[in-house]
């Protein structure tokens, strides 16, 4: 579910990278599973994460920083949402 809700936000409000796609990548270190979505997207505000209940909007990654482990963004020349989950 923490899949579909990064890959859903990236379609739904952001454009796709420069060639249409939105890229999802899976990574497996040891006892952690990292999940990173991208898209063509360059801006995000960093108070838009500033949220104490579902209520505030955001219930996605709200429901994200309850499941998750770990989670961020970053934009550092691509935007991009990942979560880690320790197994």
């Amino acid at each position: 579910m923490l899949v579909s809700e990064l890959v859903t936000n990236a379609v739904k409000h952001a454009p796709p990278e420069s060639d249409g796609t939105i890229v999802l990548l899976l990574e497996r270190d040891g006892g952690v599973v990292r999940v990173v979505v991208r898209d063509g997207g360059t801006h995000v505000d960093p108070d838009f994460a500033d949220f104490d209940s579902p209520s505030d909007g955001h219930y996605g990654l709200f429901f994200v920083d309850t499941r998750a482990d770990r989670w961020g963004f970053s934009i550092d020349g691509d935007k991009g949402f990942w979560f880690e989950m320790d197994i």
